[in-house]
């Protein structure tokens, strides 16, 4: 295969010139010009090395040499450009094979047989390779562009949805999959997935081996990126590292992004990983990828925050030996170079491709949109991630969806626990966080259409439509005071991620309750009883300098933020706590245990004493109104579970119960995308807006599409010069 085809480049008759280069050099020396054990290795030497020209046998016309030389050439420009010329040269040589003058014979004698056999063995072969040649460049129909989904098992759900999702191998024949927070495999010749064992340790972004026999991925429950055979067989640790923004594998390099730290790479045998590329401490490095034969690295830079961080990014380029940077593209992010020279990114939820010159690293035209609806990372603060990946084959896969990380509109619903469905008729769209009033009569509940995220207002007693509170900047994450006057929540509307507050009524501009050095807030949890405290979770990952847990915040003094509950490791999460109706006691999630997450009680104020309340992966705690129970969310298999709580005379927790509640919408699993009545005896959930509301034994379906020669799609619509 010529350099140009390796390449995925227009192959034409001079790659017929190169491959009858190669079969010519293996019938003078007896080996091949390029040699590899496997294919990936072949393909490599025929780009990056020589033949040897040692190998050869002595006394060869010199013009031999030439014109072996000219037929190997990387550059199709410096090859012979017809069979014709070439053939010329060849019948020069076949009369003179050793470059020296034939002596004139006196009489005629048989010319030796090499000489006699010479020409018809070059004629031969010019016959033989034109034929290949006309074959070659006779029209031929293009391959043929297939779509058709995936639809996962029922009561399969994604997991890590903020993190990537899939990944296809490089030579198309493997799918990998991450739900109920393992691994799946797919062979694309099958019919179904099939778990990885030893990944279902709560594992995000999947990625493949340039040869497409090794799956890596980020494994939470030590800090590490692994690697693990398709064949099967224990994962090994490749390095340490972050949760990682993206990760690619390019020959035996792996580079990833570490947010605020830039773009490291490491030995995919594994070893002490360095960085390539850095970034400022406002600035966000993500997506990276090696181009350019491993001379430069592609990546997205973003701000550290901001609500349009993704859409207004920037794609640069940067050389790894002068550590020059260069941006190629302004606004949009996650972008990766295709071997039809083309670069494909994501704006929202929309895919464009733009043509791209690998070697002068410069775009050649404007872009131009080539898929829709494909789904983002369900929260934008922490990667950005279009739920898409393609093969070298050119075999598109992705996750419809839509730019906020969810399936699509959703509309919210109260279930009692029955799982008798009662809609609220509001319309369709991509809610989040619903939040009932403490005395019932409203809910808040946001927005999030990737673009956009809003704080809305409903009034459950005198209907109408929903009234929107916040304005300006990403605002998200919304919870009731205990007096029902005001709504906390998280805004970006300051240039960082701040804690706010507002009238419910919308009689005043929003307030910010504090400002917060110590790492990235994740929305406000829940208020003390006696609404004095308010509670919140903050994302530090990877920082030697703040610490990720609990805080708090008390109302009366300073107001300044407070530590509350911390683990040890950055790998392991502590969020969501909520206090109890009487104010004595406070659940949790925690990811202490082996990387799982699940629900723990602990006495307010903390004693050291503590409870474990789910064994199955538990999220988002949420006490009943009376105290005596909790209901929690299980995101393996997209459950609610209710579990008996007794305080008195100690403490002591009954068996959990599933409630018949199943077909509800969890955009960020992890997020309490729930909540309760003040009676206790409904749950207002989010429910997908495709489904029947009649129907309540129905999951919404997660599926994933794939394009068989999307590449041929392409190039027609996105065309190069």
């Amino acid at each position: 295969m010529s350099p140009e085809q390796a390449k995925g480049l227009q192959a034409d008759q001079r790659s017929d010139v190169f491959s009858f280069g190669c079969v010519l050099y293996e019938m003078l020396t007896g080996r091949r010009p390029f040699e590899g054990d496997t294919s990936a290795e072949t393909l490599a030497a025929v780009l990056m090395r020589e033949p040897d020209p040692n190998a050869l046998p002595p006394n060869l016309n010199p013009k031999l040499h030439d014109l072996l030389r000219r037929c190997l050439e990387k550059n199709p420009k410096r090859r012979w450009q017809a069979f014709g010329d070439l053939r010329v040269e060849l019948e020069t040589i076949a009369a003179d094979p050793r470059g020296v003058p034939i002596p004139v014979q006196s009489a005629a004698r048989p010319q030796p047989l090499w000489k006699r056999a010479m020409p018809v063995v070059i004629t031969a072969l010019v016959g033989v390779t034109a034929s290949i040649a006309a074959w070659n460049l006779k029209p031929s129909s293009p391959p043929v562009i297939t779509r058709f989904p995936l639809v996962l098992p029922e009561g399969q759900q994604f997991t890590q949805v903020s993190r990537n999702l899939l990944a296809i191998s490089p030579d198309g024949t493997r799918l990998v999959y991450v739900a109920g927070n393992q691994l799946f495999l797919r062979l694309m010749a099958e019919m179904e997935a099939q778990p990885i064992p030893g990944t279902n340790l709560n594992v995000a972004s999947p990625f493949f081996s340039p040869d497409s026999q090794w799956i890596g991925f980020f494994s939470p429950q030590d800090g590490t990126l692994k690697k693990i055979a398709v064949t099967g067989g224990a994962a090994l640790t490749i390095c340490k590292a972050d949760p990682p923004s993206g990760v690619s594998w390019d020959e035996d390099q792996i580079v990833f992004g570490q947010g605020s730290k830039g773009i490291m790479r490491v030995s995919a045998n594994g070893g002490e990983p360095d960085l390539v590329a850095r970034v400022s401490s406002s600035q966000i490095a993500h997506a990276p990828q090696m181009i350019d034969d491993g001379r430069a690295v592609l990546f997205t830079l973003a701000k550290d925050a901001g609500s349009d961080r993704w859409d207004t990014a920037q794609i640069v380029v940067q050389s790894l030996s002068s550590g020059e940077r260069k941006v190629v593209l302004r606004g949009g992010s996650d972008a990766r170079y295709v071997p039809t020279g083309h670069l494909v990114y994501a704006l929202g939820g929309t895919v464009l491709a733009v043509p791209f010159d690998v070697t002068k690293l410069e775009v050649q035209g404007g872009p131009i949109p080539v898929l829709e609806g494909v789904r983002r990372a369900a929260n934008p603060a922490v990667a950005g991630n279009a739920q898409l990946t393609l093969s070298s084959k050119g075999s598109l896969v992705y996750i419809p969806g839509t730019a906020s990380g969810t399936l699509g509109p959703q509309t919210l619903a109260l279930v009692d626990r029955s799982g008798k469905v009662q809609p609220l008729g509001l319309p369709p769209q991509p809610y989040v966080h619903p939040r009932m009033s403490p005395d019932g009569n409203q809910l808040v509940v946001g927005t999030d259409d990737g673009k956009e995220s809003i704080v809305w207002v409903y009034d459950l007693k005198g209907g109408g439509p929903a009234r929107r509170l916040t304005f300006g900047g990403r605002n998200q994450f919304p919870i009731w005071t205990r007096d029902d006057r005001r709504i906390a929540f998280e805004s970006d509307r300051e240039g960082d991620r701040g804690l706010f507050w507002q009238p419910a009524d919308g009689s005043g501009s929003a307030e910010r309750l504090a400002k917060l050095d110590q790492g990235l807030l994740r929305g406000p949890d829940s208020w003390t009883p006696d609404g004095k405290m308010i509670a919140f979770s903050v994302d530090a990952s990877g920082s030697e300098t703040r610490s990720s847990g609990i805080w708090t915040l008390a109302l009366d003094g300073e107001r300044k933020p407070k530590l509350f509950l911390q683990l040890p490791s950055f790998t392991q999460a502590i969020t969501h706590l909520v206090f109890s109706p009487d104010g004595r006691w406070m659940a949790y999630m925690s990811q202490e245990l082996g990387g799982n997450s699940q629900v723990f009680v602990q006495p307010f104020p903390p004693t050291g004493a503590k409870y474990q309340i789910s064994s199955d992966r538990g999220r988002a705690p949420l006490w009943s109104p009376d105290g005596k129970q909790l209901f929690y969310h299980n995101d393996l298999n997209n459950r609610f579970f209710a579990v008996d709580i007794r305080t008195a005379p100690s403490f002591s927790v009954g068996q959990p119960t599933p409630l018949p509640i199943e077909r509800t919408v969890h955009p960020v699993p992890g997020q309490r995308n729930y909540d309760v009545t003040p009676n206790g005896n409904q749950l207002l959930v989010i429910l997908s807006a495709s489904t029947p509301q009649s129907d309540s034994t129905r999951t919404p379906t997660q599926q994933i599409n794939v394009v068989l020669n999307w590449f041929e799609e392409l190039k027609t619509r996105v065309p190069r010069r």
